[in-house]
Protein backbone atom coordinates (compact mmCIF):
# COMPACT_ATOMS: atom_id res chain seq x y z
CA UNK A 1 0.00 0.00 0.00
CA UNK A 2 1.24 3.08 -0.74
CA UNK A 3 1.77 5.37 2.69
CA UNK A 4 0.52 8.65 2.19
CA UNK A 5 1.38 11.74 4.56
CA UNK A 6 -1.36 11.65 7.46
CA UNK A 7 -2.29 13.75 10.44
CA UNK A 8 0.42 12.42 12.36
CA UNK A 9 2.71 13.46 10.25
CA UNK A 10 1.52 17.01 9.03
CA UNK A 11 1.01 18.30 12.75
CA UNK A 12 2.28 16.47 15.82
CA UNK A 13 5.68 15.13 14.15
CA UNK A 14 6.93 18.81 13.38
CA UNK A 15 6.56 19.30 16.75
CA UNK A 16 8.75 16.81 18.07
CA UNK A 17 6.02 14.34 19.50
CA UNK A 18 6.12 11.52 17.16
CA UNK A 19 8.92 10.19 19.06
CA UNK A 20 6.47 9.52 21.79
CA UNK A 21 3.44 7.87 19.86
CA UNK A 22 2.40 6.37 23.24
CA UNK A 23 1.68 9.52 24.45
CA UNK A 24 0.49 10.88 21.13
CA UNK A 25 -2.52 8.18 21.18
CA UNK A 26 -3.43 8.84 24.69
CA UNK A 27 -4.01 12.28 23.93
CA UNK A 28 -6.47 11.28 21.01
CA UNK A 29 -8.28 9.06 22.71
CA UNK A 30 -8.18 11.82 25.53
CA UNK A 31 -9.70 14.07 22.63
CA UNK A 32 -12.38 11.36 21.56
CA UNK A 33 -14.05 11.02 24.77
CA UNK A 34 -14.15 14.78 25.06
CA UNK A 35 -15.89 14.89 21.66
CA UNK A 36 -18.55 12.16 22.04
CA UNK A 37 -20.06 9.83 24.40
CA UNK A 38 -21.54 6.19 23.76
CA UNK A 39 -25.07 5.24 24.64
CA UNK A 40 -25.89 1.74 24.83
CA UNK A 41 -28.77 1.28 22.36
CA UNK A 42 -29.01 -2.86 22.74
CA UNK A 43 -28.56 -5.50 20.33
CA UNK A 44 -29.12 -4.90 16.49
CA UNK A 45 -32.38 -6.59 16.25
CA UNK A 46 -33.64 -5.74 19.63
CA UNK A 47 -34.68 -9.24 20.35
CA UNK A 48 -37.45 -9.08 17.91
CA UNK A 49 -38.14 -10.35 14.27
CA UNK A 50 -34.46 -12.57 14.57
CA UNK A 51 -35.84 -15.26 11.96
CA UNK A 52 -35.51 -11.84 9.52
CA UNK A 53 -32.15 -11.55 10.09
CA UNK A 54 -29.13 -14.04 8.59
CA UNK A 55 -29.63 -16.94 10.61
CA UNK A 56 -27.13 -19.04 8.59
CA UNK A 57 -23.67 -20.82 9.40
CA UNK A 58 -21.85 -17.67 8.05
CA UNK A 59 -23.82 -14.87 9.54
CA UNK A 60 -21.88 -12.22 11.99
CA UNK A 61 -22.68 -13.88 15.67
CA UNK A 62 -21.96 -12.38 18.90
CA UNK A 63 -24.34 -14.89 20.70
CA UNK A 64 -22.96 -18.10 18.63
CA UNK A 65 -19.15 -16.75 19.41
CA UNK A 66 -20.51 -16.62 22.93
CA UNK A 67 -22.07 -19.93 23.59
CA UNK A 68 -19.10 -21.58 22.23
CA UNK A 69 -16.47 -19.67 24.54
CA UNK A 70 -15.03 -18.00 21.43
CA UNK A 71 -14.76 -14.83 23.53
CA UNK A 72 -16.47 -14.21 26.98
CA UNK A 73 -18.84 -11.84 27.87
CA UNK A 74 -15.49 -10.11 29.96
CA UNK A 75 -13.78 -9.69 27.01
CA UNK A 76 -16.53 -7.97 24.93
CA UNK A 77 -17.05 -5.82 27.83
CA UNK A 78 -13.46 -4.55 27.79
CA UNK A 79 -13.49 -4.09 24.19
CA UNK A 80 -16.73 -1.76 24.24
CA UNK A 81 -15.10 0.15 27.23
CA UNK A 82 -12.77 1.20 24.55
CA UNK A 83 -15.14 1.85 21.69
CA UNK A 84 -15.23 5.71 22.39
CA UNK A 85 -11.55 6.21 23.04
CA UNK A 86 -10.75 5.19 19.65
CA UNK A 87 -12.57 7.86 17.09
CA UNK A 88 -9.84 10.72 15.15
CA UNK A 89 -10.75 13.14 12.75
CA UNK A 90 -11.28 12.46 9.38
CA UNK A 91 -8.92 13.49 6.87
CA UNK A 92 -10.84 15.46 3.55
CA UNK A 93 -9.24 14.04 0.23
CA UNK A 94 -8.97 10.49 2.20
CA UNK A 95 -10.59 7.88 0.36
CA UNK A 96 -14.09 6.63 2.32
CA UNK A 97 -14.29 3.44 3.92
CA UNK A 98 -17.24 0.61 4.04
CA UNK A 99 -18.58 0.11 7.85
CA UNK A 100 -16.96 -3.64 7.85
CA UNK A 101 -14.94 -3.91 11.21
CA UNK A 102 -11.58 -6.05 9.81
CA UNK A 103 -8.10 -4.85 9.75
CA UNK A 104 -6.36 -3.61 6.72
CA UNK A 105 -3.41 -5.75 5.60
CA UNK A 106 0.26 -4.68 6.83
CA UNK A 107 -1.37 -2.38 9.39
CA UNK A 108 1.24 -1.73 12.42
CA UNK A 109 0.19 -0.29 15.19
CA UNK A 110 3.76 0.96 16.27
CA UNK A 111 4.14 2.85 13.33
CA UNK A 112 3.32 6.30 13.29
CA UNK A 113 2.73 6.25 9.09
CA UNK A 114 -0.02 3.19 9.72
CA UNK A 115 -1.54 4.80 13.18
CA UNK A 116 -1.79 8.35 11.60
CA UNK A 117 -2.61 7.67 7.98
CA UNK A 118 -5.49 9.69 6.98
CA UNK A 119 -8.92 8.39 6.91
CA UNK A 120 -12.14 8.98 5.17
CA UNK A 121 -15.89 8.29 6.94
CA UNK A 122 -17.09 4.99 7.21
CA UNK A 123 -20.50 3.96 4.95
CA UNK A 124 -21.52 1.25 4.44
CA UNK A 125 -20.26 -0.36 0.26
CA UNK A 126 -18.38 3.03 1.06
CA UNK A 127 -18.95 5.06 -2.85
CA UNK A 128 -20.34 1.68 -4.46
CA UNK A 129 -23.28 1.98 -1.75
CA UNK A 130 -23.38 5.47 -2.33
CA UNK A 131 -24.29 5.12 -6.19
CA UNK A 132 -26.82 2.56 -4.70
CA UNK A 133 -28.28 4.67 -2.49
CA UNK A 134 -28.63 7.70 -5.44
CA UNK A 135 -30.31 5.31 -7.92
CA UNK A 136 -32.98 4.01 -5.20
CA UNK A 137 -33.88 7.40 -4.61
CA UNK A 138 -34.01 8.65 -8.51
CA UNK A 139 -35.58 5.46 -9.73
CA UNK A 140 -34.98 4.78 -13.60
CA UNK A 141 -36.62 6.45 -16.35
CA UNK A 142 -38.22 4.19 -19.11
CA UNK A 143 -35.06 4.66 -21.32
CA UNK A 144 -32.77 5.02 -18.52
CA UNK A 145 -29.77 2.17 -19.05
CA UNK A 146 -28.16 3.06 -16.02
CA UNK A 147 -25.21 0.50 -14.30
CA UNK A 148 -23.39 0.83 -11.49
CA UNK A 149 -20.63 1.84 -12.85
CA UNK A 150 -22.31 4.84 -14.57
CA UNK A 151 -24.09 5.45 -11.21
CA UNK A 152 -20.45 5.35 -9.42
CA UNK A 153 -19.46 7.84 -11.93
CA UNK A 154 -22.14 10.16 -11.65
CA UNK A 155 -22.20 9.99 -7.60
CA UNK A 156 -18.20 10.96 -7.99
CA UNK A 157 -18.89 13.58 -10.54
CA UNK A 158 -21.45 15.41 -8.37
CA UNK A 159 -18.33 16.48 -6.06
CA UNK A 160 -20.34 17.23 -3.34
CA UNK A 161 -18.01 14.77 -1.01
CA UNK A 162 -14.97 16.31 0.03
CA UNK A 163 -13.77 12.65 0.34
CA UNK A 164 -12.40 10.47 -2.22
CA UNK A 165 -14.26 7.37 -3.55
CA UNK A 166 -13.10 4.33 -2.19
CA UNK A 167 -14.57 0.41 -0.80
CA UNK A 168 -12.61 -2.49 -0.01
CA UNK A 169 -11.74 -6.19 -0.77
CA UNK A 170 -10.55 -9.13 1.12
CA UNK A 171 -8.36 -11.75 1.52
CA UNK A 172 -11.43 -14.15 0.17
CA UNK A 173 -11.92 -12.05 -3.05
CA UNK A 174 -12.42 -14.53 -6.61
CA UNK A 175 -14.84 -13.33 -9.30
CA UNK A 176 -17.84 -14.72 -7.53
CA UNK A 177 -17.14 -12.10 -4.37
CA UNK A 178 -15.24 -8.97 -4.03
CA UNK A 179 -14.67 -8.53 -0.59
CA UNK A 180 -17.57 -6.30 0.31
CA UNK A 181 -21.26 -8.20 1.48
CA UNK A 182 -22.32 -5.06 1.38
CA UNK A 183 -22.07 -4.69 -2.06
CA UNK A 184 -22.12 -8.40 -2.89
CA UNK A 185 -25.47 -8.89 -1.14
CA UNK A 186 -27.21 -6.45 -3.25
CA UNK A 187 -28.74 -8.96 -5.15
CA UNK A 188 -30.05 -10.51 -1.81
CA UNK A 189 -31.01 -7.00 -0.52
CA UNK A 190 -33.15 -5.90 -2.83
CA UNK A 191 -35.85 -8.34 -3.12
CA UNK A 192 -36.49 -7.64 0.65
CA UNK A 193 -37.93 -4.08 0.39
CA UNK A 194 -40.70 -5.14 -1.18
CA UNK A 195 -41.34 -8.37 1.12
CA UNK A 196 -43.87 -7.58 3.56
CA UNK A 197 -41.82 -8.50 6.82
CA UNK A 198 -38.61 -7.53 6.24
CA UNK A 199 -39.54 -4.34 5.03
CA UNK A 200 -41.47 -3.32 8.19
CA UNK A 201 -38.39 -4.11 10.16
CA UNK A 202 -35.59 -2.19 7.75
CA UNK A 203 -38.51 0.91 7.43
CA UNK A 204 -39.10 1.08 11.04
CA UNK A 205 -35.52 0.81 12.14
CA UNK A 206 -34.37 3.55 9.37
CA UNK A 207 -37.01 5.49 10.41
CA UNK A 208 -35.83 5.68 14.04
CA UNK A 209 -32.09 6.22 13.18
CA UNK A 210 -33.07 9.03 10.66
CA UNK A 211 -35.19 10.85 13.05
CA UNK A 212 -32.10 11.01 15.44
CA UNK A 213 -30.46 13.34 13.22
CA UNK A 214 -33.32 15.65 13.50
CA UNK A 215 -34.79 14.91 10.21
CA UNK A 216 -37.67 13.22 8.43
CA UNK A 217 -38.01 11.25 5.23
CA UNK A 218 -39.12 12.62 2.40
CA UNK A 219 -43.37 11.81 2.44
CA UNK A 220 -43.35 8.38 0.17
CA UNK A 221 -39.30 8.05 0.22
CA UNK A 222 -39.88 4.28 1.24
CA UNK A 223 -42.77 3.13 -0.98
CA UNK A 224 -39.83 5.13 -3.69
CA UNK A 225 -37.27 3.34 -2.73
CA UNK A 226 -39.73 0.08 -3.01
CA UNK A 227 -40.11 1.01 -6.58
CA UNK A 228 -36.83 1.54 -7.49
CA UNK A 229 -35.73 -1.60 -5.78
CA UNK A 230 -38.14 -3.81 -7.94
CA UNK A 231 -36.76 -2.06 -11.23
CA UNK A 232 -33.26 -2.52 -10.37
CA UNK A 233 -33.67 -6.17 -9.86
CA UNK A 234 -35.46 -6.46 -12.62
CA UNK A 235 -32.36 -5.40 -14.97
CA UNK A 236 -29.57 -7.86 -15.10
CA UNK A 237 -27.56 -5.79 -16.56
CA UNK A 238 -27.47 -2.95 -13.52
CA UNK A 239 -24.99 -5.03 -11.09
CA UNK A 240 -21.64 -5.27 -12.69
CA UNK A 241 -19.37 -8.77 -11.63
CA UNK A 242 -17.70 -8.88 -8.33
CA UNK A 243 -14.48 -7.20 -9.39
CA UNK A 244 -16.05 -5.00 -11.63
CA UNK A 245 -16.94 -2.12 -9.25
CA UNK A 246 -13.62 -2.17 -7.24
CA UNK A 247 -11.79 -1.71 -11.06
CA UNK A 248 -14.16 1.28 -11.28
CA UNK A 249 -13.20 2.74 -7.67
CA UNK A 250 -9.41 1.99 -8.77
CA UNK A 251 -10.11 4.01 -11.90
CA UNK A 252 -11.68 6.73 -9.86
CA UNK A 253 -8.95 6.94 -7.03
CA UNK A 254 -5.53 3.91 -7.46
CA UNK A 255 -5.17 4.08 -3.75
CA UNK A 256 -9.25 3.90 -2.81
CA UNK A 257 -9.90 0.24 -2.28
CA UNK A 258 -8.57 -1.30 0.72
CA UNK A 259 -7.68 -4.81 1.25
CA UNK A 260 -8.66 -6.18 4.44
CA UNK A 261 -7.89 -9.40 6.47
CA UNK A 262 -10.42 -11.55 7.86
CA UNK A 263 -11.81 -12.76 10.18
CA UNK A 264 -15.39 -11.15 10.72
CA UNK A 265 -15.33 -10.82 14.65
CA UNK A 266 -17.36 -7.79 15.13
CA UNK A 267 -19.19 -7.65 18.44
CA UNK A 268 -20.99 -4.33 17.66
CA UNK A 269 -21.65 -1.57 15.87
CA UNK A 270 -21.83 1.81 16.56
CA UNK A 271 -23.82 4.83 15.02
CA UNK A 272 -21.39 7.69 15.06
CA UNK A 273 -23.33 11.22 15.12
CA UNK A 274 -20.48 12.87 16.26
CA UNK A 275 -19.29 15.26 12.64
CA UNK A 276 -16.09 15.49 11.05
CA UNK A 277 -15.13 11.76 13.44
CA UNK A 278 -14.53 8.03 12.12
CA UNK A 279 -13.47 5.10 14.01
CA UNK A 280 -9.90 4.21 14.20
CA UNK A 281 -10.59 0.67 13.28
CA UNK A 282 -7.03 -0.67 12.87
CA UNK A 283 -5.39 0.51 16.37
CA UNK A 284 -9.00 -0.66 18.03
CA UNK A 285 -8.44 -4.69 16.94
CA UNK A 286 -4.18 -3.56 17.69
CA UNK A 287 -5.47 -4.54 21.10
CA UNK A 288 -6.80 -7.31 20.57
CA UNK A 289 -5.43 -9.12 18.00
CA UNK A 290 -9.26 -8.48 15.82
CA UNK A 291 -10.79 -10.87 18.30
CA UNK A 292 -13.02 -8.28 19.31
CA UNK A 293 -14.18 -5.86 16.49
CA UNK A 294 -16.70 -2.90 15.32
CA UNK A 295 -19.05 -2.15 12.38
CA UNK A 296 -19.05 1.95 12.59
CA UNK A 297 -21.75 3.97 10.42
CA UNK A 298 -20.89 7.34 10.41
CA UNK A 299 -24.40 8.84 10.10
CA UNK A 300 -23.24 12.45 10.36
CA UNK A 301 -21.37 12.00 7.10
CA UNK A 302 -24.55 11.09 5.11
CA UNK A 303 -26.54 13.59 6.54
CA UNK A 304 -23.89 16.18 5.52
CA UNK A 305 -23.47 14.95 1.94
CA UNK A 306 -26.84 14.21 1.19
CA UNK A 307 -29.49 15.60 3.55
CA UNK A 308 -33.19 14.30 3.47
CA UNK A 309 -31.86 11.94 0.41
CA UNK A 310 -29.15 9.97 2.85
CA UNK A 311 -32.45 8.14 4.04
CA UNK A 312 -32.09 5.51 1.12
CA UNK A 313 -28.14 5.07 2.48
CA UNK A 314 -29.54 4.52 5.58
CA UNK A 315 -32.44 1.93 4.69
CA UNK A 316 -29.54 0.33 2.67
CA UNK A 317 -27.23 0.04 5.86
CA UNK A 318 -29.92 -1.46 7.99
CA UNK A 319 -30.95 -3.97 5.30
CA UNK A 320 -26.84 -4.64 4.75
CA UNK A 321 -26.49 -5.56 8.64
CA UNK A 322 -29.29 -7.62 8.41
CA UNK A 323 -28.45 -9.68 5.71
CA UNK A 324 -24.70 -10.14 7.10
CA UNK A 325 -25.45 -10.81 10.98
CA UNK A 326 -27.98 -12.44 12.96
CA UNK A 327 -29.07 -9.49 14.54
CA UNK A 328 -27.17 -10.43 18.01
CA UNK A 329 -24.69 -7.86 17.94
CA UNK A 330 -24.64 -4.89 20.76
CA UNK A 331 -25.84 -1.37 18.91
CA UNK A 332 -24.73 1.68 20.57
CA UNK A 333 -25.16 5.36 19.38
CA UNK A 334 -22.06 7.80 19.77
CA UNK A 335 -23.68 11.48 20.55
CA UNK A 336 -21.90 14.52 20.53
CA UNK A 337 -20.76 15.45 23.85
CA UNK A 338 -23.24 18.35 24.53
CA UNK A 339 -26.38 16.69 23.63
CA UNK A 340 -28.66 14.84 25.88
CA UNK A 341 -29.07 10.69 26.65
CA UNK A 342 -32.66 10.82 24.91
CA UNK A 343 -31.73 7.76 22.27
CA UNK A 344 -34.74 5.74 20.86
CA UNK A 345 -34.77 2.31 20.81
CA UNK A 346 -34.14 0.08 17.62
CA UNK A 347 -37.24 -1.47 16.37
Amino acid sequence: MERMVGLFEETEMQNGVAHDLAGYKQELHKMSEQEGRIVEVGTLSGGENEQLWNQGANAISLRRRLETGEVTEAEVNEGVSRLNQSFVRTTPGAAKRCVDGSTIEGYDDADPAWYGRPLGPQVQGGTADEAVAMRLTKGFTEDETSTLLSDIEEVVSAGRSEYAPGDHTDDHANEEKSGCGAVDGQVRKLPRYNDPEHAAVIKATADTIFGRTGLKPKEGAFEAIQASAAAMAAQPDYLPSAQGFLAKLRELNPNGVEKLIRPHAEVSLTLNFVEGTTFHRDHFNAQTGSKIQNFNLDVWAIIKEYGQDGYALIVDAVATVMDLTDGSLRLYARLPAEQQADVPQAA
